[in-house]
C-alpha cells in the first residue's frame, strides 16, 4: 500500500503546475499541495548519514559509508570524542571532560558546545521519548530535551567506582550498562526511576544495543550477554564469543549481530545465540565501534586498524580510511538528517 501511496504521490510531483510547496500551509481544501507536503517530507527523511566521532575533537561524516566519501567535520579541540547519537532534528556527540556538543546535520561549522554541568569523561549517548541522555565515568547520567539542549538534567546514579560506558533505547525504556555487569533500566531515564536487572557476573561492560527484537551487551574478556526485554538480571542469556578479546562496541542490522574489540577483533552472528559467533576480521589495535545504514555495517578504530572499515554482511570487510587523518576514532552512529521545512519550491 504505501509503494503505491509513494507513486500517486510522485505523479502529482511531476504532473501539477497550480501548488508550490514551501514553508507556508497549504489551504485546507487543497490535497494536491498536502500530497506535495507529505512528499516533500517523506523524501527529506530518505537521506541517512553516518557520522564518526574521535581523537582530538574527531568528527568525519558519510551519507554512503563509501570509501572517499567521508568529509573532515573536526571540532578543533584537544578533547577525545567518544559516541554520537541522532535523534529526530539534533546530532549529540560526547566525549572527554563532559564535552557535549550537537548539529542538525553534523558537517564542519554546524556543531555548538553545550554545557552539561559534569566534568566527567562522557561515554555514551542515546536518543528516546523526545530526549538525548548521556553517560560516563563515576556514575554520570545527564538528560536534556531534544527542544532545549541548553538545559541538562542531573540523573546520576551508582556513583561509587561505576562507570556508565553503553546505553540505549528500545521497547519504550532506556538500557544502561556499566562496571561489574551493571545493567538498570528506566521509561524516563529521570533521577530516582532507574531500576536494577544487573546480572552479577563481575565483568566490565563497555556497550549495550538494542537489535528490534533484543538487548545485547559486550564487555571484558568477551563477555556478551542478551535479553528479550532487559526487564530482570534473570532474563539475560550468557552468549560469550568464544574468543577472550575484551569487546568495545556492538551493532546490530539485517537480521546480523556484530561485536568489536581489541587486536582488531570483529564477531559476527546470526542471532546473538551462544555458540553462533565468528570472528570475521583482526588487526592490531582496538575496533571500537560499529553502526549499521544504507546496507552497509561500519566499523570505526584506532590508528594501526584500519580507521573505517565497512562490510555488506558483516562477514567481508573492506578499509575505506584512505585519506582519514584521525588517530584514533572511538564511537559512529548512522541516522536520517532532519531537514525541518521546505524553503523553496519543489519545482
Amino acid at each position: 500500500m504505501r509503494r503505491y501511496i509513494l507513486i500517486l504521490l510522485s505523479g502529482l510531483l511531476l504532473t501539477t503546475t497550480q501548488c508550490r510547496v514551501h514553508a507556508t500551509e497549504c489551504d485546507a481544501d487543497d490535497f494536491t499541495c498536502e500530497s506535495l507536503t507529505l512528499l516533500a517530507y517523506l523524501h527529506s527523511k530518505l537521506q541517512g548519514r553516518f557520522i564518526a566521532v574521535g581523537d582530538a575533537g574527531a568528527i568525519y561524516y558519510s551519507d554512503s559509508g563509501a570509501a572517499g566519501s567521508w568529509q573532515d567535520a573536526g571540532l578543533g579541540i584537544s578533547n577525545q570524542m567518544t559516541a554520537v547519537a541522532f535523534g529526530n532534528q539534533y546530532i549529540v556527540a560526547v566525549g572527554a571532560t563532559g564535552q557535549v556538543w550537537s548539529s542538525a546535520e553534523g558537517e564542519r561549522g554546524t556543531w555548538t558546545r553545550h554545557d552539561a554541568g559534569t566534568t566527567a569523561d562522557l561515554r555514551a549517548v542515546t536518543y528516546g521519548e523526545g530526549k538525548f541522555i548521556v553517560s560516563g565515568a563515576t556514575g554520570s547520567v545527564f538528560i536534556a530535551d531534544e527542544s532545549d539542549l541548553a538545559t541538562w538534567r542531573d540523573a546520576s546514579f551508582q556513583t561509587a567506582g561505576n562507570n556508565w560506558s553503553g546505553i540505549t533505547y528500545g521497547q519504550g525504556r532506556f538500557v544502561i550498562a556499566g562496571s561489574a555487569c551493571r545493567s538498570w533500566y528506566s521509561e524516563t531515564g529521570e533521577a530516582g526511576t532507574w531500576v536494577d536487572a544487573t546480572i552479577g557476573c563481575g565483568s566490565n561492560l563497555f556497550d549495550i544495543e538494542y537489535s528490534g527484537t533484543r538487548f545485547f551487551y559486550v564487555g571484558v574478556s568477551g563477555a556478551l550477554r542478551y535479553s528479550p526485554d532487559a526487564l530482570s538480571s534473570g532474563s539475560w542469556v550468557f552468549a560469550n564469543t568464544g574468543g577472550g578479546s575484551t569487546l568495545f562496541g556492538a551493532a546490530s542490522g539485517n537480521g546480523v549481530f556484530i561485536a568489536t574489540g581489541a587486536s582488531g577483533e570483529i564477531w559476527q552472528s546470526p542471532s546473538a545465540d551462544n555458540g553462533t559467533w565468528t570472528m570475521r576480521a583482526s588487526s592490531v589495535n582496538n575496533v571500537e565501534d560499529a553502526a549499521y545504514g544504507n546496507g552497509l555495517f561500519i566499523a570505526a578504530g584506532d590508528a594501526g586498524t584500519p580507521l573505517l572499515q565497512s562490510s555488506p554482511d558483516g562477514i567481508t570487510w573492506t578499509d575505506i580510511s584512505s585519506g582519514l587523518s584521525a588517530t584514533g576514532l572511538r564511537g559512529i552512529a548512522f541516522g536520517y538528517l532532519p531537514r525541518g521545512p521546505l524553503e523553496a519550491p519543489l519545482y
